[in-house]
C-alpha cells in the first residue's frame, strides 16, 4: 500500500469570492473530510477498491492524502488506514462527497462486511454526511444543467482540471499496473483521484446557493413595477432586492418551480425577487362553517349569532366552500397558511393571499420574514 500526502496553502489560488473562509467555516470545519474512492467496477461483489483519496483542512492548509492499493490484496489495509486517520480526529467526523451516499460509502461498507472489518463498519455507520450531488440534483429545475456529473458541475462553476480521464477509463490502467507497475500508470491513477478530491474542495462553493435558499439574506429595497400580461392588461408586481450574505459563484435566473408566478434573478451579490400583486376581490373562508349561515342573495356568510333577524328563506346552512366573506384590496401570494387572515379566489385554490398593507411593507422585519418563507419553498427538500 502506498500513502501519499500533500499540503496545499488555501490562500494560494484556491479561494474565490464565493469560496471563502466564511463559507468553509460553515461546511468544511474541524472533523470534516472530503473523500472519493476509485474501484475496478460498480459492484463491490465483483470489483475491488484500489484508491481512497481524502482531504481535511487545518486553518489555511488543505491536506490531501491518497491510499493506493498496489494489489487487490491491499483492500483491507486501505480501509483500516482510512478509518484510523478519520477516527484520530477529536471532532465528530463529517464526510463530504460527490454521490458518496449512493456509491462510495455503500462500496466501502460492503467491503467492510466482506473483509470482517467490524470496527471500521461501525465507525463509518456513525459518520455524518454531506453529499453535494444529492443536494444539487434535488434542485435540478433551478440549475438546469445537461447532467449532474462532477465534471459538468465543475464546468458550470468554471473549475479547470488537469486530468482528462474518467474513472472507467482508468480501470484497465490499474489492472495493467498490477501486472506491471510503472510510474507513468501510477501518476495517471493518482492524478485523476487527486483532481476529484481537489475538485470537491472547489465544489464547496456551490453550497453557497444552499445558504441562500436557507434564508441567508438581508433586505435592500422594495420597488413597484407595472407591466402588461400576455393579454395586454396592466399588472403590478413588487421587486424585492436582497443582499446575499454569502456570495454565489454564478448568477441564476428562473421562474419559481414551487411558487407559481414568482421570478428569481439570483445574482452573485444581490438577488431580485419579482412577486405579482393581486388587485381585486378575494374571499376569506371561515373554518368553523357549521356555526355560519350562507346568504345567497348577498353571497357571503354570517355567524349564526348575528342571524336573528334574517328570514329562514334567505339563508342556508353554510358549507366549507361557501362560508366566506369578501374583500377588495391588494394582496400578496402565499403557498401555505403563513400569514393570517388568508384569502382565496375559490375554496379549492392551493394558492392563498394576504393583505399587502402599508404597515406590512414598512416593516423590514415582516417583509424579510415573508421573503425567507418564499425562498425556502424553492428547496425541494422542504
Amino acid at each position: 500500500m502506498k500513502h501519499i500526502r500533500e499540503e496545499i496553502n488555501i490562500l494560494e489560488g484556491l479561494l474565490t469570492p464565493s469560496l471563502n473562509f466564511e463559507l468553509l467555516d460553515k461546511f468544511f470545519i474541524d472533523g470534516s473530510f472530503l473523500y472519493d474512492i476509485e474501484t475496478t467496477g460498480f459492484s463491490a461483489n465483483y470489483s475491488s477498491l484500489y484508491l481512497i483519496g481524502f482531504a481535511h483542512r487545518v486553518k489555511d492548509t488543505l491536506i490531501i492524502e491518497q491510499l493506493f492499493a498496489e494489489t487487490p490484496s491491499d483492500e483491507a489495509n486501505l480501509i483500516k488506514e482510512f478509518v484510523k486517520i478519520l477516527s484520530s480526529n477529536s471532532a465528530m467526523t463529517n464526510l463530504i462527497s460527490f454521490n458518496g451516499e449512493a456509491f462510495d460509502m455503500n462500496f466501502l461498507k460492503k467491503k467492510c462486511s466482506q473483509l470482517d472489518l467490524a470496527f471500521e463498519m461501525n465507525f463509518l455507520d456513525n459518520c455524518k454526511s454531506i453529499d453535494i450531488y444529492k443536494i444539487i440534483f434535488k434542485e435540478k429545475k433551478i440549475f438546469q444543467l445537461e447532467n449532474y456529473k462532477q465534471k459538468t458541475i465543475e464546468k458550470f462553476l468554471g473549475i479547470d482540471r488537469d486530468d482528462l480521464y474518467s474513472g472507467g477509463d482508468l480501470i484497465q490502467i490499474y489492472k495493467n499496473y498490477v501486472e506491471k507497475p510503472t510510474q507513468e500508470a501510477l501518476d495517471l491513477l493518482l492524478l485523476h483521484n487527486h483532481d476529484d478530491v481537489l475538485g470537491l474542495f472547489k465544489l464547496l462553493s456551490i453550497l453557497s446557493y444552499l445558504l441562500f435558499f436557507k434564508g441567508n439574506v438581508s433586505l435592500n429595497k422594495i420597488q413597484q413595477n407595472v407591466f402588461k400580461d400576455i393579454n395586454g392588461e396592466d399588472k403590478i408586481e413588487l421587486l424585492f432586492t436582497l443582499n446575499n450574505l454569502f456570495k454565489v459563484p454564478k448568477p441564476l435566473s428562473f421562474a419559481s418551480p414551487n411558487t407559481e408566478g414568482i421570478y428569481f434573478k439570483l445574482g452573485c451579490d444581490q438577488t431580485i425577487i419579482r412577486i405579482p400583486l393581486f388587485c381585486g376581490i378575494l374571499k376569506h373562508f371561515y373554518k368553523d362553517y357549521k356555526n355560519y349561515y350562507y346568504l345567497p342573495a348577498e353571497d357571503y356568510a354570517i355567524h349564526k349569532s348575528l342571524s336573528t333577524y334574517i328570514d329562514k328563506d334567505y339563508r342556508t346552512q353554510a358549507t366549507a366552500s361557501n362560508c366566506y366573506t369578501k374583500k377588495a384590496s391588494v394582496f400578496l401570494p402565499q403557498y401555505s397558511e403563513f400569514i393570517e387572515p388568508q384569502f382565496k379566489l375559490d375554496y379549492k385554490n392551493k394558492i392563498s393571499y394576504f393583505l399587502c398593507t402599508p404597515d406590512f411593507l414598512e416593516s423590514d422585519e415582516k417583509v424579510l420574514e415573508y421573503l425567507k418563507y418564499i425562498i425556502s419553498l424553492q428547496l425541494n427538500s422542504n
